[in-house]
């Protein structure tokens, strides 16, 4: 992420955030308005994505791994 800078303050780009739930372990993004044309004002368009939980543990031990094949 790039700092920007102004003659009196120095800031960060804005972070683009999406809305997400889960359900049964499957993760769902909803769509933003930009997105789809068509629709009726006030309906949301949520679709599951491919998302997988993994515990911090195993991801520790994964990125260890991959560092010392490296």
């Amino acid at each position: 992420m790039k700092n920007k800078t102004t003659a009196q303050k120095r800031f960060h780009e804005t972070i683009t955030t999406k809305h997400v739930f889960t359900e049964n372990e499957q993760v769902f993004m909803k769509r933003d308005w930009e997105e789809y044309d068509g629709i009726e004002v006030g309906e949301e368009i949520w679709y599951p994505i491919n998302f997988q939980w993994i515990p911090v543990k195993i991801l520790e031990k994964s990125l260890t791994h991959q560092s010392n094949i490296q």
